[in-house]
């Protein structure tokens, strides 16, 4: 676990070096801090994502190349964390399915 959360504040500082706004670069440059399991630690990460998301579109200027490919980027990282939390709350469920049936 202490590896996956690793991951998730290396993620948080490539995202705020790729970013231009200063408040933004504030936010995501914060260690994420210890997590209980790996879903809320994906949980917080897609919260994460979708903020930076948001503050790109709030921008007064329009979104250069770069800032588009960011988006995009940070689109298949959410539809991939998404994925990921799908698969770990079906896999919960049949867990508890089959501790019910014992």
């Amino acid at each position: 676990m202490g590896e996956f959360n690793e991951k998730l504040t290396q993620t948080g500082r490539v995202l705020a070096q790729n970013q231009h706004s200063g408040s933004l670069s504030a936010k995501i440059s914060l260690e994420v801090p210890m997590m209980s399991t790996p879903a809320a630690a994906i949980k917080d990460e897609v919260r994460l994502l979708i903020d930076i998301q948001i503050e790109t579109f709030r921008q007064p200027t329009p979104l250069t190349h770069s800032q588009l490919r960011e988006y995009h980027y940070r689109s298949e990282k959410l539809k991939m964390l998404c994925h990921e939390l799908n698969r770990i709350g079906a896999r919960n469920v049949l867990e508890q399915r089959m501790e019910r049936a014992s």
